[in-house]
């Protein structure tokens, strides 16, 4: 048995990463390959959220009109949108930096930053282009996807000469087919539409109550449920069975690409670019400082926080935007004595990785984002091509990332080390076993834990959180995805034009 200090090399550096040294590749056990790691701050929020550690008494306090607690996608945009307005704010944000999802890992020696979360958006809306605008984050389309079905490789699934491709027959094409058609002649009447709190209760009781698998079965493709299965592990965080069919409509309607007229758009560096360009124009961000408490007060809320050394403050607003995730807000509100707080349904949320791969050699098709290896192993969905994405090509090599969702019941091991080089080890070689290259193509790794990111939609979902949506009382204001039990820049956004307009009163 190989020996725990032979196994494992840890170096910590001082951003915090950790370098795993570990065997890899056929057995062999000379060669090492370097993986760097780094998570969101789990212990941290569970000691003092899930745990309710005790605190001292606030050391420091301080007022604003709006106090919003969560620095991600949703947060940034309505603390944008109220400095817009001219609308005193503090933004709390628990991670070092602002983002929540868009994140980036700064290899050493190389000029350019990785994106860790690598997002696209399907609607280029007056407030995301606006924000892109004002920090001058430069929008382009995104590039292509690339299926690998078996050994047939096509650039668009959904043309008619590629669903005979890859179609296993006749009756197979055809249920690609069709369930292609119906979703693409479908009007806005007739689509599963975002937020849910507009959705009509006959659109929630159709596509809400029943699972992705249950809906699709109609179309009698195995193609069709390998296909999406992929797509919905990699966009929504679990498999057919677990998600509802609402969601699934409502994104894979988007998806067809650019031989239907379905744009998508990326941003140069990634959406990490356009978040810490807002965060830097707006007058008060306040990072690494965790929300553990809100309390009622005479005129209005209090929402207390604790800062990485310790320190406690109190913010007192008569406002507070929670664009955290709900099973956070729960919390924070236990205490409060807001009845309300009962009202929050319990979601899922989807523990994943992002491992990142560089190399010297392509691992991608030269032109594509999203490269699918259908039917997806248990490692990893879908790899995408950072460079082609986000940054351009050097001679310091390329980055390629690999997506890597687990099973809710697996959500521990992103806070064991020897888990995540496992994990990350398991999902390289799946990747160069599948294009058949040597293990020493990819020469260095980075992982990234992400422990709760993404909100499952699962079945009954959309319906808990319509029903609970309106429930706040008067100053506590919903902003996340979690609200729509969907996880997309799109619906953080219209989130926080939602309780923006409620904080104006327009």
């Amino acid at each position: 048995m190989v020996d725990r200090r032979e196994f494992l090399r840890t170096i910590t550096l001082a951003s915090g990463a950790v370098f795993l040294g570990v065997p890899f590749g056929c057995g062999r056990t000379n060669d090492i390959r370097q993986i760097g790691q780094g998570s969101q701050q789990f212990r941290r929020a569970h000691s003092f959220v899930r745990d309710r550690q005790v605190l001292p008494s606030a050391s420091r306090s301080s007022s604003a009109k709006v106090c919003i607690v969560g620095g991600g996608f949703a947060g940034i945009t309505a603390a944008w949108l109220l400095a817009q307005q001219g609308i005193d704010c503090v933004l709390l944000e628990a991670e070092p930096v602002v983002g929540g999802c868009a994140r980036t890992y700064q290899p050493k020696n190389v000029h350019q930053s990785v994106p860790l979360g690598n997002v696209y958006f399907v609607e280029r809306s007056e407030t995301l282009d606006a924000m892109a605008q004002s920090v001058g984050v430069s929008i382009k389309e995104c590039p292509d996807d690339m299926y690998f079905v078996g050994d047939s490789m096509v650039r668009d699934i959904w043309t008619d000469a590629d669903v005979a491709a890859v179609a296993v027959n006749p009756k197979d094409a055809n249920g690609l087919r069709r369930f292609r058609d119906e979703l693409l002649s479908m009007t806005d009447t007739q689509l599963p539409l975002y937020p849910v709190r507009e959705a009509s209760a006959e659109m929630i009781a159709r596509y809400d109550s029943v699972s992705a698998f249950e809906f699709i079965q109609q179309y009698a493709s195995p193609t069709l449920a390998m296909v999406l299965d992929a797509y919905s592990r990699s966009s929504m965080g679990a498999g057919l069975t677990d998600v509802n069919a609402f969601c699934l409509l409502n994104f894979y309607s988007d998806e067809f690409g650019a031989s239907f007229d379905k744009g998508r758009w990326i941003m140069r560096g990634g959406t990490s670019e356009l978040l810490k360009g807002i965060a830097s124009s707006l007058p008060d961000v306040r990072s690494d400082r965790l929300a553990y408490r809100i309390e009622k007060n005479s005129s209005g809320w209090s929402v207390l926080a604790v800062g990485s050394d310790g320190v406690v403050e109190r913010v007192h607003a008569e406002h507070v935007i929670l664009s955290s995730p709900l099973f956070s807000t729960r919390a924070l509100l236990r205490g409060s004595d807001v009845a309300q707080a009962a009202l929050i349904p319990s979601l899922q949320y989807a523990p994943y990785m992002t491992i990142h791969m560089h190399s010297h050699q392509a691992l991608t098709p030269p032109g594509s984002y999203d490269t699918w290896h259908l039917p997806a192993g248990e490692h990893y969905t879908d790899l995408v091509s950072t460079a082609d994405a986000s940054m351009p090509h050097t001679n310091e090599g390329r980055w390629t990332s690999a997506y890597a969702p687990l099973p809710v019941s697996r959500r521990s091991e992103l806070m064991n080390e020897e888990s995540i080089v496992r994990i990350t080890n398991a999902a390289v070689d799946a990747v160069l076993k599948r294009l058949d290259l040597p293990a020493d193509v990819v020469d260095d790794v980075y992982a990234w834990s992400w422990g709760h990111g993404v909100v499952v939609p699962s079945v009954g979902s959309h319906r808990a959180v319509r029903e609970m949506v309106q429930s706040m009382p008067d100053g506590i204001h919903l902003a996340c995805t979690d609200v729509d039990a969907a996880p997309s820049i799109e619906n953080a956004i219209m989130a926080a034009e939602h309780v923006v307009a409620r904080v104006l009163g327009t």
